[in-house]
């Protein structure tokens, strides 16, 4: 894979602090979005300011940085490869190996949910908490039975997320994007659907994703209050 290309990307709002990569600098490229007034993201991390867009006055921040983890390739064109990991996480495993791994036989690999495995349960959940606008997530998960979209089909943990950057992925990621702009912005509820949709399977990436230290490959290293939910 010597001249395969690497796109580390990740997105930080409000005063979450971005974790300074340490290792595979000479194997990828680190990229950070960020809003126009972090002027600051450390050596390591290419700076790119992200537009708002969003009228949601209650989610804004969360919808304005999803299109950067959905559509990396809109952004970031030209890399073979994107590991998309949200600012909580690090990169410890040698990312050539991490792909050469868990890309067999699909375009995209992610960690499995360890606690439920059903949009309906995670959507019912999501507004149970709060964490989105209820009849967004109703309005969701109406389209999903509407469209016969089975119950218990899978769900991921996608803090992080490594992929291909192909045709196939660009439409998933356009598709998702669409998901999240028409329904709840909770991208793990829309995921399974729209993988469904395209007929594509991701693999796994085994351990826990938002658990502190859950993994050896892209570990979370610092807590997230909404871990595992959405």
């Amino acid at each position: 894979m010597s001249n395969t290309t690497i796109a580390v990307v990740t997105s930080s709002i409000g005063t979450n602090d971005l974790i300074t990569p340490e290792k595979w600098l000479d194997k990828v490229d680190y990229h950070a979005f960020v809003e126009p007034h972090r002027l600051s993201v450390g050596d390591m991390w290419h700076r790119h300011e992200y537009v708002s867009f969003s009228l949601d006055p209650k989610y804004k921040n969360r919808r304005d940085a999803k299109i950067y983890k959905v559509c990396p390739h809109l952004f970031l064109p030209g890399y073979d490869y994107y590991i998309w990991m949200d600012s909580t996480h690090i990169l410890e495993a040698d990312p050539e190996e991490l792909i050469e791994e868990y890309l067999k036989g699909s375009e995209i690999a992610v960690f499995q949910h360890p606690e439920r495995d059903c949009v309906y349960e995670e959507g019912n959940l999501v507004k149970q908490i709060g964490f989105d606008h209820a009849n967004l997530i109703e309005d969701q998960l109406d389209f999903y039975r509407q469209m016969e979209y089975p119950e218990h089909n899978g769900l991921y943990e996608l803090p992080v997320r490594i992929q291909k950057n192909n045709g196939r992925t660009q439409q998933l990621g356009l598709m998702w994007w669409e998901q999240i702009c028409m329904f709840s912005s909770r991208d793990q509820i829309s995921f399974p659907f729209v993988c469904s949709q395209l007929g594509i399977k991701p693999n796994i990436i085994p351990g826990r994703a938002n658990t502190i230290r859950g993994n050896k490959y892209i570990p979370q290293v610092v807590s997230s209050h909404h871990s595992r939910v959405g």
